[in-house]
């Protein structure tokens, strides 16, 4: 901004021309001079005096206006100065956040541009109350009766309305200038509150996050105010009282007058101050441990600790610990207890035996020295070289304990105690004392008897190998060794059963299920039942495999290599079903040539009986002898056949037997007519002996009227003419007896026909054959035929296992 000039002063300028009027002129001196007399003098001496005068009045003229100059220039150069600090303020004004507004009271309001552009206000004037139109609705009642105060009565305030949407947040400040004019001052304050209000909501956040905390805490908490009254407490706190915090508060509820004691204790020394009271909580007496905390600023912060469950714990520790000493007491174990200032503080009855002591000596709570000494003095230790330091060493070594030790300790006596040292809880060791010379002899016999059984399975020809409950290799012998060809360095490493399973893998690798048979082999230890196993290695041997559980968890195997028995097995075998295949084929081929048989047979047969019944013409005696034989041996070797039908049939496996149940005098009778006729013809007389309520038995009825047919047959076809054939059954508690007798012929049957018979003997004639088809069928229903000779005669018993079902 230029500089502004003032016009120069008239007062100046008419001095000087004063004086320049006043100044002698030189026309003026040549008259004076030229006057005559006095006349002349005093004429130039006034013209001198009007000169100095004049001089003298230019001279002081001339030094005031070099006066008014300088000061004309120095207040030049303060009006520049004061310019140029009214620009610069001017410069900084336009950068501060600040706006301002003035007006006069009554008058309108002027605003600066800053904020104009702020509110959005008109480049003129404008009334004061427009002012609130940038105010939220909820604060422009409130702030337009500051504004109206500051207007009329001049009120100062202080303000940060919420502004209304789309301005910003501002601090109002209003005063009163020396003037009377109203000023407000107004700062952009969002920079400012944003912070401050995220710290504070921050803060909010945190104090009900405390007051959470405290809400969910389990024990009593509150804050008393400065008198000692309580202003806050929790729902913990509240469950005393049984009533809500907010009537606690309310009625000035207070927990007891100890406890406001101290409080106010704790308020008086500045430091927190605890005691222990009981309080009755919902009927039941509880101990609490009362705090109280003072803080700066007067109030004071409590808590309660409920106590009563460590109390009844402390109890109970001392209920448990007279119970461990009576425990203690009753064992055969010898105890003792040594306190943390090294003398005797418990030991039991089998402690003083075990070392012979007194037991007044023991109650006196001896040191270890003086325990020491006293097993010396008895003779309960062994001598040692320099006792004292032998004391002072097994003090600082049992007393300084931190971990459980044992050791073994000889005494003079030739027994063994076994000392085990411990820490004891409350400080101090507690030292236990085991007479274990017992012991260590049967562990040297134990070891001796396993040292023998392992020479014992080391020299045994099988494979042993003993796996742990962990499946580790636990016990072998070289046997197992050389069988799986096993290194030294895998088996004495203690492998896993995997790893046998693995190095073994060249026994069984072509096997498509090697994975299937080593999962088998790594389950198998862990297998509590007895098993036996075979298996097949590639390289030809087989070997038995027997896995025995063991009483300790563990599993013991055993490995046969049962290859040549194998082999021997196989070849027995192979000739065997070659003998069975052999003896099936001859059974076969004699039913096939048996069944060939029957045709001409029964051609022979019928042409037979055409001829001895004369149907095409009368035959001489001779003719009708030959006929005859010819029917009756043609129809022996038909039975024949039907035998060996039923002999090879048996062999074969084909015939099943169909149990019922048999009627015993019903079966017996019906054989016996059908042999009837046959028995007349050769003079023999045919006797039953059955019983009539003989009963009942469950067999094949068709078989076991075949095996009777046989064996009656024989006997009639052995009898000679005039003798008798006696069929008899006999019932027993277990057992049906039917018997087939020739009386009088002792010797008729002429065969064998016991368990020890031979089958090829008794086939070799038509009697002998149908007798061992009768044993076999006899045998089949479960029973056997004997032969019996009497004076009578010999009678062949068929013996029955009756069944539980029949009557």
């Amino acid at each position: 901004m230029a500089p502004r000039r003032r016009p120069a002063r008239p007062g100046l300028r008419t001095a000087l021309g004063a004086i320049g009027a006043l100044a002698p002129s030189p026309a003026l001196a040549q008259q004076a001079a030229a006057m005559p007399g006095h006349a002349g003098w005093w004429a130039a001496a006034a013209a001198a005096a009007i000169a100095a005068g004049a001089f003298w009045l230019v001279w002081r003229c001339a030094g005031r206006q070099r006066h008014l100059a300088a000061e004309l220039a120095e207040e030049r150069r303060r009006r520049e100065s004061v310019e140029q600090r009214l620009d610069r303020a001017l410069q900084h004004w336009a950068t501060a956040p600040t706006g301002h507004i003035h007006w006069q009271p009554g008058a309108a309001a002027i605003a600066d541009d800053k904020t104009r552009l702020a509110l959005g206000l008109p480049e003129e004037s404008m009334a004061v109350a427009a002012l609130a139109d940038g105010i939220h609705g909820d604060d422009r009642e409130m702030f337009a009766a500051n504004l109206a105060a500051l207007d009329r009565e001049g009120t100062h305030f202080v303000l940060m309305p919420k502004p209304a949407a789309g301005y910003p947040r501002l601090r109002w400040v209003g005063r009163v200038a020396t003037d009377q004019s109203r000023h407000i001052w107004l700062t952009e304050i969002d920079d400012i509150l944003a912070p401050v209000e995220a710290a504070s909501a921050h803060a909010r956040k945190v104090a009900a996050s405390l007051a959470q905390l405290l809400d969910q805490l389990p024990y009593p908490v509150w804050r008393r105010q400065a008198d000692l009254a309580i202003a806050w407490c929790n729902p913990a706190f509240a469950q005393i009282f049984d009533m809500a915090p907010e009537r606690i508060i309310g009625e000035r509820r207070e927990i007891n007058a100890a406890a406001k004691a101290l409080a106010k204790r704790a308020q008086r020394v500045g430091l927190p101050q605890s005691e222990s009271q009981q309080l009755i909580v919902k009927g039941q007496r509880r101990l609490y441990d009362l705090t109280e905390v003072p803080l700066p600023d007067g109030t004071v912060i409590g808590f309660a600790l409920d106590q009563t469950q460590l109390e009844e714990s402390h109890a109970e520790l001392s209920r448990h610990i007279a119970a461990h000493d009576d425990v203690l007491q009753a064992l055969s174990t010898g105890i003792v207890i040594f306190g943390p200032d090294r003398r005797v503080k418990f030991f039991n009855g089998a402690f003083r035996e075990l070392f012979n002591l007194d037991a007044p000596f023991l109650r006196q709570e001896p040191t270890v020295d003086q325990f020491l000494d006293k097993l010396r003095e008895r003779r309960q230790i062994p001598e040692q070289a320099d006792f004292r330091s032998f004391k002072h060493e097994w003090t600082r070594h049992v007393m300084s304990v931190i971990e459980p030790f044992e050791e073994l300790m000889h005494m003079p006596s030739g027994a063994t105690y076994r000392m085990m040292a411990a820490p004891h809880p409350f400080g101090g060791v507690i030292l236990t004392f085991e007479d274990v010379t017992d012991n260590l002899t049967l562990e040297r016999n134990y070891n001796t008897l396993i040292e023998v059984q392992k020479e014992t399975i080391d020299h045994l020809y099988e494979g042993i190998a003993v796996f742990g409950s962990d499946g580790r290799l636990k016990l072998h012998n070289p046997a197992f060794e050389q069988l799986w060809n096993l290194s030294p360095e895998i088996l004495a490493s203690e492998p896993h059963v995997a790893q046998i399973a693995d190095a073994v893998k060249p026994y069984f690798e072509s096997r498509a299920n090697w994975q299937e048979l080593r999962q088998r082999i790594i389950t198998e230890v862990a297998d509590r039942a007895l098993k036996n196993v075979r298996l097949e290695r590639i390289d030809g041997k087989i070997i038995d495999i027997a896995a025995i559980p063991l009483a300790d968890g563990g599993r013991l195997f055993k490995y046969t290599d049962v290859t040549d028995s194998i082999n021997m097995e196989r070849a027995l075998t192979e000739r065997n079903e070659a003998l069975m295949a052999a003896d099936r084929l001859k059974s076969e081929f004699i039913a096939n040539v048996s069944y060939e048989f029957r045709t001409p047979l029964n051609a022979i047969i019928g042409y037979a009986e055409l001829l001895a019944r004369q149907y095409f013409g009368e035959m001489n005696e001779r003719q009708l002898e030959y006929a005859s034989a010819i029917l009756d041996s043609a129809q022996n070797l038909i039975l024949m056949i039907g035998d060996v039908i039923d002999v090879a049939a048996i062999e074969a496996g084909y015939i099943q037997l169909e149990p019922a149940l048999v009627d015993i005098r019903q079966m017996t009778e019906s054989i016996s007519r059908l042999f009837q006729q046959r028995a007349r013809s050769r003079n023999i007389d045919l006797v039953m002996e059955v019983p009539a309520d003989i009963g009942v038995i469950r067999a094949d009825p068709q078989r076991l009227k075949q095996a009777l047919g046989n064996l009656l047959s024989a006997a009639i076809g052995a009898a000679p003419a005039g003798r008798s054939v006696v069929v008899a059954a006999e019932r027993a508690a277990d057992q049906l007896a039917v018997s087939v007798a020739v009386r009088g012929a002792p010797d008729d049957f002429g065969l064998d026909i016991g368990p020890e018979s031979d089958s090829a003997q008794a086939r070799s004639s038509t009697r002998g054959l149908g007798i061992a088809l009768a044993r076999t069928l006899v045998e089949m229903h479960g029973g056997h035929m004997d032969t019996e000779s009497t004076p009578q005669g010999r009678r062949i018993v068929c013996a029955l296992p009756i069944s539980a079902d029949a009557p």
